[in-house]
């Protein structure tokens, strides 16, 4: 069982590299197939490597709840695409920074719980 500080971080750093590759295909004037397909693989593919990095099972990443979090998180930054397209550069490296940070605390407070160390 996961802590709910794990599952919140693994939810904010999901969205947010979601929202990084939304940012990178809408730039690109990608249709809202292309948005959907570069946000689930940028937002899924961190938690893989992530994942496979600190030897928890890659197919934990993969539940209804985080896949309907990123589709939402996917389609309102499509329909507010209009909007914020011109902001890309400000809000995509926001985005690929809170991924980041994210991300990074959790392989060492999963270790942490674990009960393991970087040997």
């Amino acid at each position: 069982m996961e802590s709910l500080g794990w599952l919140v971080l693994h939810g904010i750093g999901t969205c947010a590299y979601a929202a990084s590759g939304a940012f990178v295909a809408l730039q690109a004037k990608y249709r809202m197939i292309g948005v959907f397909i570069l946000g689930l693989t940028t937002s899924f593919g961190g938690g893989v490597i992530r994942n496979t990095v600190i030897g928890v099972p890659v197919t934990k990443l993969w539940d209804r709840e985080t896949l309907l979090l990123v589709v939402g998180t996917l389609a309102i930054l499509y329909i507010l695409s209009t909007k914020w397209i011109h902001h890309w550069k400000k809000w995509g490296l926001f985005f690929d920074s809170i991924g980041l940070a994210s991300f990074s605390l959790q392989g060492p407070s999963t270790r942490v719980s674990l009960g393991t160390t970087w040997a």
